[in-house]
């Protein structure tokens, strides 16, 4: 634990009379905020994918093994590159730098596929220079490595970092380990403060898919946004696990379809069909059939003012019930009731009832 026995008052600013925290020009202490101050909402930042990611915060995108999470990073970071749609989100156009740690020749076919199929946005992107590889592992537990990237960042000054993947930029740290963990994601914060940019971790699932990311649950707890991959043949569904800052976004449908004249696949939106209406339960089904019956037999009740008994034995008589004469008697006493609480019979006098002036609305 830090040796905290040697900081004193004068380690934490105080604001002067009259001034307010923000005014003082930081000294390497803390800054110490106002009630006020603290209660005042903060600027969000600005999104970087509309409900998914925002920029300056931290992100994972995780999957098991071959469930094209890959290929999901990739036509993100070139949506926000080319400041096009992603699915059916809108994008923060920006400069992202992909870290292609794993499979630097796959992501070359991948970004080939793209142009193919997209060449509109491909040149968008050419253009503006704006979606940039890094064929190469970078060592996120020491510093040493994470100086230099952030120095090559100086020309690129990217919006989006992408690591892909996360085990390949480990150097050997142990991802169990929370302590080794937690210097990864110092050197993440790091890089997220420095440049300002969303950072995004491409990882994998552990054996049992359904508990998310593999690994320490330091780094779960880092992230702002934990975004799951699934596939299901060739139907990719990406959905978000973790939204720290608001409501998780619909899910996004892609299929991975292949593509004429290139060496790999792209992913191209699933338009969403409307939800089918829910399946009715046994109980609501039942509860439809009783109103439907109490609705068709209200007509056979008598006019002016009745008693029950007098109800009952016409719904009875009405020749619209079928059965032995119990189930017939039974069925006419449920209706009947059924009709009090559907307000087509209301209470007139002592034992006494009559249909409603409404009953033909109701």
């Amino acid at each position: 634990m830090r040796d905290t026995s040697n900081i004193g008052a004068d380690d934490f600013e105080r604001p002067p009379d009259g001034a307010c925290a923000q005014e003082i020009a930081p000294t390497g202490g803390f800054a110490l905020l106002t009630r006020k101050e603290a209660a005042a909402p903060r600027q969000s930042a600005p999104n970087l994918v509309d409900g998914w990611l925002r920029t300056g915060e931290l992100s994972m995108l995780v999957a098991p093994s071959g469930s094209g999470k890959s290929f999901v990073a990739l036509d993100l970071a070139h949506a926000i590159a080319a400041g096009t749609c992603w699915g059916s989100q809108k994008t923060r156009p920006g400069t992202v730098v992909y870290v292609a740690a794993e499979d630097p020749d796959g992501i070359r076919d991948r970004l080939r596929a793209i142009e193919v199929a997209k060449p509109e946005a491909a040149e968008t992107v050419d253009v503006l220079r704006s979606l940039f590889t890094i064929e190469a592992s970078v060592p996120l537990i020491e510093e040493g490595p994470v100086t230099n990237l952030i120095g090559a960042f100086e020309y690129a000054d990217p919006d989006l970092v992408i690591f892909d993947t996360l085990a390949r930029c480990l150097a050997g740290a142990d991802e169990n380990s929370s302590r080794e963990m937690g210097s990864v994601i110092a050197s993440l914060d790091r890089i997220r403060r420095e440049t300002g940019a969303h950072v995004m971790l491409v990882h994998h699932t552990g054996k049992d898919a359904t508990k998310g990311a593999r690994g320490s649950s330091a780094l779960r707890a880092a992230v702002d946004a934990e975004i799951a991959v699934t596939k299901d043949g060739d139907r990719i569904t990406v959905s978000a696990s973790k939204i720290r800052n608001g409501a998780a976004p619909a899910p996004l449908d892609f299929m991975l379809s292949p593509v004429d004249g290139a060496p790999s696949c792209v992913l191209r939106p699933v338009a969403h069909r409307a939800p089918r209406p829910a399946l009715e339960t046994t109980n609501e089904a039942r509860t439809r059939k009783a109103d439907e019956r109490a609705r068709a037999l209200a007509p056979y009740l008598p006019q002016g003012t009745f008693s029950a008994i007098d109800a009952k034995a016409a719904l009875a008589a009405s020749g619209a019930l079928t059965g032995s004469d119990d189930a017939i008697r039974k069925a006419a006493a449920r209706s009947f009731d059924r009709m009090i609480e559907l307000g087509l019979i209301v209470a007139s006098g002592r034992d006494r009832f009559a249909q409603a002036s409404d009953a033909g609305e109701a």
